[in-house]
């Protein structure tokens, strides 16, 4: 099967977030299921974003088409893009559409509706009640306009998680809706002591220290100031640390979270960049528990992360992923009262006692773990959306 995939941002502009890594592995990993695969993009995050000129190369097996991009008030816009695609569909079976609420995305549909080709979109949470609560004065009028049609046109649109599927189908109760959950490959996550030793030790935080570890980017959703209030109140019974690993794509959000954690009775330790796979996974082993206090996550790897580093989650109701992991242990879902997680986090901090070990989620959960959510496994359930829209075409 030929598949050409478009999403604004592609590796290695990992800074942009969770969308990044999960459409990479899912392309390279289609790849080697026998797939051919090309991915048309813009040069955002990446080394190219001021040549100004388009890019192709190959990475991992993936053709990657790299344009040259321009910001609007309504996100990133790339004119180039329509010669390229209407070329590239020409080769192509079927289309990938991982674009919401960017300009980018019409000249997709456009594409595909010029060529005749059937198209999935995959929302990635951007269709969520949530989503369409921030910045309402320029969404609900740009769903009327575009999104809508996109979305209606669409021969399926692919959800990560059965919240996600909800979500879309109280929206487009008309349009075909299909579950197959983000992938994580085990091999890049795993506990190691000396990897928490070292983290640690860059970050000066000892031994006894109960660390509580965010990762994401800081912006409303991720709900970072819930944790600071919840920590508090857990503050009083026992000493944490909290880890906030992750960029900040608009200033005014670090300043927010700054403003709120004055008179914080915790240490702060602050890493403002996405480390790669390897430094990420030193962090999961340093911490005691991730927090995701989220507003809204589709899905959310970084709970799946996090649990393979045998690092115990606290998760929101509104976690995609945490409903697909409830039942493994280590894994807490709290809906968002912030008595509740400061009593989640002091008893989290009673398990664990004081060494490195203890309170640790089982080794044994990663065969479960790597089996549920493998990336063949994901890619197989994706292409197998394929074959459906190609033959109900």
């Amino acid at each position: 099967m030929r598949v050409l995939h478009f999403t604004p941002m592609y590796a290695p502009a990992w800074r942009y977030g969770g969308v990044v890594r999960s459409t990479t592995l899912l392309c390279e990993t289609l790849v080697k299921l026998g797939h051919h695969v090309t991915v048309a993009t813009t040069t955002a995050g990446t080394d190219h974003e001021r040549s100004g000129t388009t890019v192709q190369l190959e990475r991992n097996g993936v053709g990657v088409i790299y344009v040259p991009f321009i910001r609007t008030p309504l996100g990133v816009d790339a004119p180039v893009l329509n010669d390229i695609l209407d070329c590239a569909l020409r080769k192509h079976d079927v289309l990938h559409l991982t674009a919401v609420w960017q300009p980018t995305g019409r000249r997709a549909h456009a594409a595909a509706t010029r060529r005749k080709k059937p198209y999935i979109v995959s929302p990635r949470g951007a269709l969520s009640p949530f989503s369409f609560s921030h910045g309402s004065w320029k969404k609900i009028p740009y769903w009327s306009l575009v999104e809508r049609r996109i979305a209606s046109d669409a021969s399926m649109l692919h959800s990560t998680s059965p919240l996600e599927e909800q979500e879309l189908c109280r929206l487009l109760p008309c349009q075909s809706v299909a579950t197959v959950p983000n992938a994580v490959d085990a091999a890049l996550w795993s506990f190691s002591p000396s990897g928490r030793q070292a983290w640690r030790s860059r970050h000066r935080i000892a031994a006894d220290e109960f660390v509580v570890m965010h990762v994401g980017r800081v912006e409303p959703k991720k709900n970072v100031e819930f944790l600071v209030e919840a920590m508090r109140i857990a503050a009083d019974k026992c000493r944490l640390t909290l880890a906030i690993v992750g960029s900040a794509l608009k200033p005014r959000h670090e300043a927010q979270l700054a403003s709120r954690m004055r008179g914080f009775p915790c240490r702060v330790v602050r890493v403002a960049d996405t480390p790669d796979a390897g430094e990420l996974a030193a962090a999961y082993s340093a911490a005691d528990v991730l927090a995701m206090p989220s507003r809204h996550e589709n899905f959310g790897n970084v709970l799946l992360e996090a649990l393979l580093c045998e690092t115990p989650v606290l998760a929101s109701t509104n976690v995609g992923a945490a409903f697909l992991a409830h039942d493994l242990p280590g894994t807490s879902i709290l809906p968002l009262d912030v008595i509740a997680w400061g009593q989640a986090l002091t008893r989290l901090q009673d398990q664990a006692g004081h060494t490195e070990t203890r309170g640790r989620v089982p080794v044994a959960i990663r065969s479960l773990l790597a089996a549920r959510f493998s990336p063949r496994a994901t890619a197989a359930g994706i292409a197998g959306l394929y074959e459906k829209v190609l033959r109900d075409n």
